[in-house]
């Protein structure tokens, strides 16, 4: 009887010891330290809350406290139109798209043609935003999220933008939301990312024509951050994290030939059905089993014929009953 091919235990040295000749020190492997942050983990939802409800509470009150500002008043101008016609005229030399005007429209149906009505807009896409970084929790964890957001709602500047009828809120939103929506696209492989991501950026090419540009510098911090983090981890440049693909043989499908008509199995099941029925057959010297029998009446019209004959209509002709599936076809000695 062939040996085993099992190294023998060999004994272990104390570390604190002096190793013999041959042999090393053990040594313990470090324990891995807790994560003191861990418990932010367990409250990121009311945080969340929290943040959101901030960032709506600054943004809200007065916000028909001061009179429209110069680009305020120029799209206070084309809603008013907007309302007024029901239609609106893209003018190019105005290097803005509609989508801050039908949404100003929305608003002037629900709570009439205001300066709060007006900016209730940008205020809706300033809270938006936020929960758009909120939404990054897979891809940056629970306290850079939590964080990020909390300064967004805080942000003087975020603030400001939030409260001011432009474009400018509605273009970050929607950057936001793409960037998020192909993050979490290319992590989690969801189809409603890819949807979210083009609902963004139709926000964004419907609000400023600068969109274009924004997709050219997104496009360079992308690389610029895969050139990055392959330098910190040793890896070429330009280098890839996509698995390379492996070819694999797919098995074929077993099979069997009945009447000139291959059956395919379709599974496993299936195949340890045909392998019996090949059993079957070797068994019987190649012949092959009867299908369904019929009668000439079908058991449904006058029987017109004195003798019991039936008509083999094949093995998917309905199911057989056993009686039937015991008959076998055997070819005619000549």
């Amino acid at each position: 009887m062939p040996a085993a091919d099992v190294a023998a235990p060999q004994p272990s040295v104390p570390a604190t010891e002096d190793p013999r000749p041959g042999q090393t020190r053990a040594s313990a492997a470090p324990a891995e330290r807790p994560d003191p942050l861990a418990w932010v983990d367990g409250w990121f939802i009311p945080a969340a809350i929290g943040i959101l409800l901030v960032a709506t509470a600054i943004r809200l009150p007065e916000l028909g406290l001061n009179p429209f500002h110069h680009d305020e008043g120029v799209n206070g101008w084309f809603t008013t139109n907007l309302v007024r016609t029901g239609s609106y005229v893209y003018d190019p030399q105005n290097y803005h798209g509609p989508s801050l005007y039908y949404l100003a429209l929305a608003s002037e149906i629900l709570f009439g043609l205001t300066d709060t009505a007006m900016r209730l807009v940008p205020v809706v896409f300033g809270v938006l935003t936020v929960a758009i970084v909120l939404g990054l929790r897979p891809a940056l964890g629970s306290v850079a999220t939590l964080v990020a957001a909390a300064l967004i709602a805080i942000s003087p500047g975020m603030v400001y933008i939030s409260r001011y009828f432009i474009h400018e809120m509605l273009l970050v939103a929607g950057t936001a939301g793409f960037v998020a929506s192909v993050l979490l696209y290319l992590r989690t492989g969801k189809p409603p990312f890819v949807i979210s991501a083009a609902v963004a950026l139709a926000v964004m090419a419907t609000t400023k024509e600068s969109w274009i540009i924004e997709l050219g510098v997104l496009g360079i911090a992308a690389v610029v951050t895969v050139v990055y983090v392959n330098v910190r981890t040793g890896k070429p440049p330009f280098a890839t994290s996509a698995p390379a693909r492996t070819t694999t043989t797919r098995k074929k499908p077993k099979s069997i030939w009945v009447d000139g008509v291959e059956y395919r199995a379709a599974d496993e099941a299936a195949e340890r059905a045909i392998a019996f029925y090949e059993r079957l057959q070797a068994a019987n010297g190649g012949d092959v089993r009867a299908g369904r029998l019929v009668a000439e009446d079908e058991g449904t019209h006058e029987d017109t014929e004195a003798d019991l004959v039936a008509e083999d209509v094949g093995i998917n002709g309905a199911g057989a009953s056993a009686e039937e599936a015991a008959v076998h076809v055997i070819a005619d000695e000549d």
